[in-house]
């Protein structure tokens, strides 16, 4: 009985003593830092970015009109009866000249008190109406006898509030500045990849940046104009379609 029982004590005390090692064991592992994993470096390809500029000249093809009609009356319902009256007379001058519907547009209607003052209190003594229209006119050999034509019909009450001459079909004239300026972007290029001794591989990238000159304004006088019945001089001139492109090209 006695060595069974100091057997059955020794079996015991080993099982405690394997615990506590194994609970210690546990411990310093779980406090150990596992080892890092080695980055891994991104890899970047380096290349060359150049800017490159196109520009083409092109003659304008269109002139863009401003007018309107304007008349003062006692009443507004005269003022707005008699600007409509010399607005149509404009419209069917135009018209009557070959200019499309599609290419006329009311830009504007305003109806405005007209005052005189005495001392510091003004009295309303009329209203002026005023209508305006945009027009494109497509032929530039005509247009400065029809813009004439258009003042004279609205009579005293026509205004010419602006001429432009502008370019519209730039759309060819756009390629061969795109052209221009990607090959010149591409000499640039080259030149770098050759002082750098690479070749020079594919473009990676472009973007563009579109830019062209402002219509050219025209001076027309209403009141010198209109009783001579003289033809606008239009003369077309240039201007120039400009584009800029940046490339990036990566190295062969």
């Amino acid at each position: 009985m006695i060595a069974t029982a100091k057997a059955s004590v020794a079996a015991v005390i080993a099982v405690l003593v394997l615990l506590v090692a194994y609970a210690l064991g546990s411990v310093g592992h779980a406090g150990a830092t596992p080892a890092a994993a080695a980055p891994t470096a991104d890899a970047t390809s380096a290349g060359i970015e150049v800017t490159g500029v196109g520009e083409v000249a092109g003659t304008p093809d269109v002139l863009r009109l401003d007018m309107s009609a304007e008349v003062h009356a006692s009443s507004v319902e005269v003022a707005l009866q008699k600007t409509n009256a010399a607005m149509t007379k404009v419209i069917k001058a135009l018209k009557d000249g070959g200019v499309a519907g599609k290419d006329l547009r009311t830009a504007g209607l305003s109806v405005n008190p007209d005052y005189s003052y005495n001392g510091s209190q003004p009295r309303i003594t009329g209203y002026g109406a005023s209508e305006s229209l945009t027009a494109t006119l497509r032929d530039l050999n005509t247009a400065g006898r029809l813009v004439t034509r258009a003042v004279a019909a609205g009579g005293a009450a026509a205004r010419v509030d602006g001429m432009q001459l502008d370019l519209e079909g730039d759309s060819n004239l756009l390629v061969q500045a795109r052209k221009q300026a990607f090959a010149e972007a591409k000499a640039k290029a080259e030149t770098y990849a050759e002082a750098a001794g690479r070749g020079l591989g594919a473009p990676t990238s472009v973007s563009e940046q579109v830019n062209s000159t402002s219509p050219q304004p025209l001076q027309y006088d209403t009141m010198a104009a209109a009783p001579t019945r003289s033809a606008v001089p239009v003369e077309p001139g240039s201007q120039t379609v400009s584009v800029s492109v940046q490339v990036v090209w990566s190295f062969a």
